[in-house]
């Protein structure tokens, strides 16, 4: 096998695999707008993962102040039980 017969060997490749491959070159385009559109997604996806921890730490300050505000509640029903005791007693013994 001669040097050209190499070279005729590969400019046959050559024109078979354009031949092939011409058919796929549009959806190559095509490639590069889904992963253009991925990436877009992705970084939404990202600023709505960023939005969710925002969201959940305010809903668990909330959570906590309610917890907070149940608690003074019961402390301030407490104290007025023990105010009321206190003034039942005295009318009573006054």
């Amino acid at each position: 096998m001669t040097d050209d017969d190499v070279n005729l060997f590969r400019e046959i490749i050559r024109e078979e695999l354009k031949t092939q491959l011409a058919p796929l070159l549009p959806m190559l385009d095509g490639l590069a707008l889904l992963r253009k559109a991925i990436e877009v997604l992705q970084r939404d996806v990202r600023s709505l993962r960023d939005d969710m921890t925002v969201t959940v730490a305010i809903l668990n300050r909330v959570d906590h102040s309610q917890s907070n505000f149940i608690e003074e509640l019961r402390a301030m029903r407490t104290q007025q039980e023990s105010v009321r005791k206190r003034v039942e007693t005295l009318e009573h013994n006054g």
